[in-house]
């Protein structure tokens, strides 16, 4: 079986539905994932929505720090803050480029998502090397 290592969408379940035991050892990533963190609202939230309700937490932060909407302000605030969101760690260098967070690498192990890195975060070890197509 061939396959484009570009299929796009693969950290969903539909990924491993169209490819069964094909999708086994294959890697991925994602910016997110909702199991690791508790959400008041409860059920799942898209990474799009974490991403907007973490800007609005780096926002609401930065004015109480700052003491002010002034945008300068608020700015010099962003620039020194070190803060924890819904969507991961926020810090940006002098330049307001995003330093802290963390994409999320993944393998499919057993028909599942398992995160595999970054080491503090991950629950799962890498399964490597993978084994040649014929041994699996």
């Amino acid at each position: 079986m061939h396959c484009r290592a570009q299929i796009h969408r693969h950290a969903h379940g539909v990924f491993h539905e169209v490819l069964g035991r094909d999708a086994e050892f294959i890697y991925g990533y994602f910016p997110w994932d909702p199991e690791l963190v508790t959400l008041r609202a409860g059920g799942l939230i898209s990474p799009r929505s974490a991403a907007g309700y973490a800007g609005c937490q780096i926002f609401l932060e930065a004015v109480k720090r700052a003491g002010s909407l002034d945008s300068g302000k608020v700015r010099d605030v962003i620039l020194k803050m070190d803060l924890h969101t819904v969507f991961g760690a926020f810090k940006v260098d002098r330049d307001g480029f995003q330093i802290a967070h963390k994409m999320l690498m993944f393998q499919w192990q057993d028909g599942k998502k398992v995160i595999v890195w970054p080491e503090e975060l991950a629950p799962g070890k890498p399964r490597f090397p993978t084994p040649p197509w014929s041994q699996r």
